[in-house]
Formats: C-alpha cells, structure tokens, sequence
C-alpha cells in the first residue's frame, strides 16, 4: 500500500477504533484498504513459506548427494572385498565367474 492510501487508512482505522462513526465512502475506503492490508500479509506469508521450502528442498539435495557418494564409496569397497576372495567362496556367494 502507497504511503499516501495508508495515511488515509491510518486515519480511517483510529476513528474506527475510538468507535467514531464513518459514512459511506469512509467505509469503502477503510474495508479497502483493510483487504489490501490483508493481501500484502498473505503475499509475505507465501513468501516466508516459499523461502523456507526452498530451503528444505536444498538440504534435502544435499543430503541426497552425500548418500550418493556414501553408496558409491561402498560399492566400491565391497568390489574390492569381493575380488579378494578366493574363487570357491567366489562360487558359494554367487559372484562374479565361477
């Protein structure tokens, strides 16, 4: 809301709270600017919330990468295990050529 609009509302707001009655026009304006009002409130609310998934998901990313280069990190230990086993254990487990 524009400094100017809002100066009007501000004004419009007190007498409302000191139960001041308002004519027609006042009360559009004043219910006007209380949606407006209202709007930018739901407008950084979304924003808060986008901000905080954005994060989430990033970490959720990064978490994910580290279990990628954790599994491929065992992986390979595992191959190196199993190439050190002799052929007939080789045969019992099932792998690689018999």
């Amino acid at each position: 809301m524009e400094i100017t609009k809002y100066t009007i509302w501000a004004e419009l707001h007190r007498r409302v709270v000191n139960e001041e009655p308002l004519d027609a026009a006042e009360q559009v304006l004043y219910r006007a600017g209380c949606d407006e009002i209202e709007a930018e409130s739901m407008h950084n609310e979304d924003i808060s919330r986008m901000t905080e998934l954005r994060k989430r998901i990033a970490e959720s990313d990064a978490e994910s990468e580290r279990l990628r280069n954790r599994r491929m990190e065992l992986d390979a230990k595992i191959l190196r295990l199993e190439a050190m086993l002799e052929a007939r254990t080789r045969q019992t487990l099932g792998i690689g050529a018999s």
